[in-house]
């Protein structure tokens, strides 16, 4: 009896455990629905409680976790649901976010990978290849000069989106301590923000901390803007209007921008900004100097994907023109927000879209003619592994303000302020001075050309008095800083810029100035003296640089010149000199000169330029300087360095098809005379027979060996002689027989 009650009792707990998991898991998807995540949150963890561990609300739990920015939790959570039949593509990428956001570098990087194999067309994946790579190249190298601080009149809650005013910083907060719940919001469970107005003390501190009462209602207001004489504002609200709410049909109440004009101390004329839109939301105006432009963000239609930063014109003092998509060079299919414009133009904004540091981080553009330049990442520690966004900086650009929930804060997002040594976004450059390579002098008024990869000419600038140029640059872009060929012979210097911000390139360029220096040289007969006309003259540069120097014919008078164009004073030349002509054996030469003036290089004066007849009788080994021809002891084979020296015998034959030689082999006097005489005639054979096998007639080429019967001096049999004397006896001659 006490068992089946028992049992009884079990089957009675269960059936409760049962509809109370399914209670709280129905009242998490009302509230994830709509956006009520810190209700979601709470509903769908006592689910957990009552033992619910799968299904779509894994997925609700961690996307709820990840929208009230609890990134922590959101990966414990998208790790569950990886591992079930609800993932999305999506899943994936935010998984890899939170990861990333809670310093889990290696895992990020994995699931990363994931996503980009299955959504390769993300302009995500493709920028955020290698993403932790570059968050660990962040962190490693931070600002210099740059310190954070973190603003003494934070509260507990949320305190977001500075803004100057006169000397004073409005900014939204979520402090009010008797707010009840219905003046909670829902996505988060904090008060609803309000804007409020601290005076800026000379240390960035706030004092006499008040609302801004006028533009303040029972709902969210945020991120304000003036114009440049604080009589206008620009402001974000729920879409709340004359005490009524606006909500879409599926009841959310979205964003909209609204503004006011100052009129006797107070904010009058409430207008609603033109282009807010029922089904969509607007905020985070952003002014330009002149007030003419408003940068904002929306989910509306034409965006790339969540939200996105929009431009518009100002037409007259109600009237906007049509809103510009700011593009992919500043939004992503992610969510971009919170822009803001400095004097300049620069552009800040913040994504979770591109690669950073985690969480949301702070972009910067410069503005061009074009629109504006690659996105920045603004670096450490203006950004953290946690959100940071709604940065503020004052006309000089090296002190603001920014919004950020990383570790240290009083309680949610906090205010702090911060200095820079310089600007933000002014720090991928290239710089270096252009001189003179012989006086060292700098070489003012150069144009410097600054090109792409391809040669694509980018920009071009002139140096300064100093000699000095300087460009800015992209990240991760190969480039080539030239100059024109002038004065001067063209110089060039090549970098790749790498992920970094904060990066300055030095490339020095050294002008060597052009020169009126030629080569001249008058080739001659050897024998007579008389100028030769018709001898090929080649010349090349045999530094592998400037290829064929010269390649002509001598005139009339044996001379011939080229102008040296490319060289100037201060050069090494290093040439090959090649002299040929029908009837005449050629003559190579090297020459070695530095020019140390401008005018004429005389190459007669560094080489013999005269060319000798071929005649009969003559030896062609000793007219084309040949070295000897050697053998190993006792053998009559054909080497490698004696191939070189035969191959230009063959040359000499094939220029001149009429020719005929006996190539005869000598001995010293040492060994028997039988020997030597046998040795010498199979060396001389085989020479020939090579010489032959290169394609010269056989009848053209006889080889015969004399032994010791034409010794050179007195070095016969039984007379005592050096080694160098002996040495003179052992030749191989080629005689001319017939031409």
């Amino acid at each position: 009896m006490l068992n089946k009650t028992f049992l009884i009792a079990l089957c009675a707990l269960a059936a409760n455990v049962a509809v109370a998991q399914g209670y709280s898991l129905s009242k998490g998807d009302k509230a994830y629905l709509g956006l009520a995540y810190h209700d979601a949150i709470n509903h769908y963890e006592q689910a957990v409680k009552c033992g619910a561990d799968t299904g779509l609300f894994v997925v609700r739990l961690a996307e709820s976790y990840r929208n009230v920015r609890d990134f922590h939790n959101a990966a414990k959570w998208y790790a569950k649901v990886t591992e079930g039949a609800h993932a999305r593509q999506e899943d994936l990428y935010n998984y890899s976010q939170c990861l990333l956001a809670t310093g889990q570098y290696e895992e990020a990087d994995r699931w990363m990978a994931k996503y980009r194999a299955m959504a390769a067309n993300d302009s995500r994946a493709i920028t955020q290849q290698g993403s932790v790579v570059y968050a660990k190249a962040l962190l490693a190298k931070p600002i210099v000069g740059c310190t954070l601080k973190n603003v003494n009149e934070n509260c507990t809650h949320s305190d977001m989106g500075a803004a100057y005013w006169g000397d004073r910083l409005v900014f939204a907060s979520a402090r009010k301590p008797d707010a009840i719940s219905r003046y909670r919001h829902a996505w988060n469970g904090d008060p609803f923000l309000d804007l409020y107005s601290g005076k800026i003390g000379p240390d960035a501190e706030l004092s006499d901390v008040q609302p801004v009462e006028d533009l303040n209602t029972h709902f969210h207001e945020s991120n304000a803007a003036f114009n440049t004489n604080g009589q206008e504002v620009w402001f974000t609200r729920n879409n709340y209007s004359d005490g009524k709410k606006g909500k879409t049909a599926q009841g959310v109440m979205n964003l909209k921008i609204y503004s006011c004009i100052m009129s006797e101390g107070h904010w009058m004329v409430e207008r609603s900004f033109q282009h807010n839109g029922a089904d969509y939301s607007t905020g985070h105006p952003a002014l330009s100097d002149d007030g003419k432009t408003m940068y904002f963000t929306s989910d509306m239609p034409g965006g790339l994907g969540g939200t996105d930063i929009w431009m518009c014109k100002r037409k007259s003092e109600s009237e906007w023109l049509k809103p510009v998509n700011l593009g992919p060079v500043v939004n992503t299919e992610g969510d971009e927000m919170f822009p803001f414009v400095q004097r300049d133009g620069t552009l800040f904004f913040t994504s979770d879209g591109r690669p950073g540091s985690g969480g949301l981080d702070i972009f910067v553009c410069k503005a061009s003619v074009t629109g504006f330049g690659n996105a920045i990442n603004a670096g450490i520690p203006i950004n953290s592994s946690s959100d940071d966004f709604a940065i503020l900086l004052d006309g000089s650009g090296l002190k603001g303000y920014l919004t950020s929930d990383r570790s240290g804060g009083m309680g949610g997002d906090d205010l702090y302020s911060f200095t820079l040594a310089k600007p933000l976004g002014a720090t991928m450059k290239v710089r270096g001075t252009v001189r003179d390579k012989n006086s060292g002098q700098p070489a003012a008024n150069m144009n410097i050309l600054l090109k792409d990869g391809q040669g694509g000419l980018l920009k071009q600038v002139t140096t300064s008095d100093a000699g000095e140029y300087e460009f800015e640059l992209e990240e991760s872009k190969r480039y080539e800083m030239a100059t024109e060929e002038g004065d001067y012979r063209a110089s060039s210097q090549s970098l790749v810029t790498n992920a970094l911000v904060d990066t300055t390139f030095v490339r020095d360029l050294e002008l060597a100035k052009l020169s009126n220096v030629y080569l001249w040289m008058k080739v001659s007969d050897a024998k007579t003296g008389a100028p030769l006309q018709g001898a090929d003259v080649r010349i090349t540069d045999e530094r592998g640089i400037g290829g064929t120097m010269m390649q002509g014919t001598t005139e009339a008078s044996g001379e011939i010149f080229t102008n040296l164009r490319s060289m100037s004073v201060g050069d090494s030349l290093v040439f090959r000199v090649v002299l040929s002509k029908p009837g005449y054996f050629p003559k190579t030469g090297v020459v070695i000169h530095r020019i140390d003036k401008t005018g004429k290089v005389v190459l007669n004066d560094h080489m013999v330029c005269s060319l000798e007849a071929i005649d009969v009788g003559k030896d062609i080994g000793k007219a084309i300087d040949i070295k000897p021809i050697y053998f190993d002891l006792g053998k009559h084979a054909i080497r490698k360095d004696a191939a070189a020296e035969l191959d230009k015998i063959v040359q000499v034959m094939t220029d001149n098809p009429t020719m005929v030689i006996e190539l005869g082999s000598h001995t010293d006097a040492r060994g028997s005379d039988k020997s030597n005489l046998a040795l010498s005639d199979k060396r001389a054979k085989s020479s020939a027979a090579y010489i032959v096998s290169k394609g010269i007639a056989k009848d053209r080429v006889a080889g015969k060996g004399y032994g010791e019967s034409k010794l050179l001096n007195s070095c016969g049999n039984g007379t005592k002689c050096s080694d160098s004397e002996h040495q003179m006896n052992r030749r191989t001659e080629f005689i001319i027989v017939k031409m």
